[in-house]
């Protein structure tokens, strides 16, 4: 109970600051603070040596996704290519698939 209080009030101070200066970077308050909050309290279960968030497939996305967005930002605007990423990657996921 105390977790989900906690990420709600992160959560919501995050959007009500965002909304009142009418600035986005205020969003940067729960996309660290929730995972920073959630990771101080299960500090204890070690989750992070028994998840598979360092497998190659995880970097891999993530350097595809920063060079899509870099390469982006100098020709064009950045969201068109991760607009582009988010419908063409699930596509080619899925045909791979079958």
């Amino acid at each position: 109970m105390k977790r989900d209080i906690l990420i709600g009030v992160v959560f919501l101070l995050g959007i009500l600051l965002t909304l009142t200066f009418k600035d986005f970077t205020f969003l940067i308050i729960p996309s660290i603070g929730i995972p920073a909050s959630l990771a101080y309290l299960e500090r204890h279960k070690n989750i992070l040596a028994k998840s598979n968030l360092l497998e190659r497939d995880t970097l891999m996305i993530i350097g595809i996704i920063t060079l899509v967005t870099i390469a982006f930002n100098f020709m064009i605007d950045p969201r068109f290519g991760l607009l582009m990423l988010g419908t063409v990657v699930p596509l080619i996921a899925g045909l791979k698939g079958r």
